[in-house]
C-alpha cells in the first residue's frame, strides 16, 4: 500500500512495482533435463516537497535473479546428478536534491552481484543404502558510492568481493528394517571481503 501525502493539488506520490518471471523447462533426452529461470523485479518512486509537486527525491530499485540446470539420471536410476549456475543482481539508486538554495544534495548508489556454482550426485548403493556428494561455489560483490554535499558534506565508496566454496558427503542406511543412520560431513572456506 502506497501512503498519501501532503499535496497542494490532491497529486499523490508516486510509486511503480513492475514484476516479470519466466520458467522453462525441457528434456534433451530420457536420461537429462534442463531448465531456466529468470526474474526481474523494478521499484521507482518520487517523494514530493511538502508544498509542492516537485518531485523532490527520487529513488529506484533493480533486482534480477537468473537460474540455469541440468540434471540426469543414469546406472538404472541408480545414479542422479544435478548441475546448476545462478547469479542474483541489485541496483538500488536514490536521488535527494536540495529543497532551497544552499541546501545539501544527498545521491546514493549500491549495486551487488552474487554468482553460485553447485554440483551434486546421489547414489544408490544398493540395499538401503543412499550415498550424497556436491560442491558449491559462490562469488560476491558489493560497490556503494554515498555522497551528501553542501552544508555537512560526506563522501564514502565501497568496493569488495568475496569468494567461497564448500564440499559435503553424507551417507545414510537402514538397519534391520528399524533404525536409520546419517552420518555426513561439510566444509566451507569462505574468504575474507578484499577491495
Amino acid at each position: 500500500i502506497v501512503p498519501k501525502r501532503i499535496s497542494p493539488n490532491g497529486d499523490a506520490d508516486g510509486a511503480q512495482i513492475t514484476t516479470g518471471a519466466a520458467h522453462l523447462r525441457t528434456r534433451l533426452s530420457e536420461s537429462m533435463a534442463v531448465e531456466g529461470f529468470i526474474r526481474v523485479r523494478e521499484n521507482r518512486f518520487d517523494i514530493d516537497g511538502t508544498a509542492n509537486d516537485d518531485p523532490n527525491a527520487t529513488g529506484r530499485a533493480r533486482a534480477t535473479t537468473w537460474r540455469l540446470a541440468t540434471s540426469g539420471v543414469f546406472l538404472d536410476e541408480r545414479l542422479t546428478t544435478n548441475l546448476s549456475v545462478a547469479q542474483t543482481r541489485s541496483r538500488r539508486e536514490f536521488l535527494n536534491p536540495p529543497n532551497a538554495p544552499g541546501g545539501s544534495l544527498q545521491d546514493d548508489d549500491y549495486f551487488s552481484r552474487r554468482r553460485f556454482l553447485d554440483a551434486s550426485a546421489r547414489y544408490a548403493a544398493g540395499g538401503n543404502t543412499v550415498l550424497l556428494a556436491g560442491i558449491q561455489s559462490t562469488r560476491d560483490r558489493v560497490e556503494q558510492r554515498t555522497a551528501t554535499l553542501g552544508g555537512f558534506s560526506f563522501r564514502q565508496n565501497v568496493d569488495a568481493a568475496q569468494d567461497s566454496w564448500a564440499a559435503f558427503a553424507q551417507v545414510q542406511t537402514r538397519v534391520l528394517d528399524r533404525l536409520d543412520l546419517v552420518a555426513g560431513a561439510r566444509r566451507e572456506e569462505p574468504d575474507g571481503y578484499s577491495g
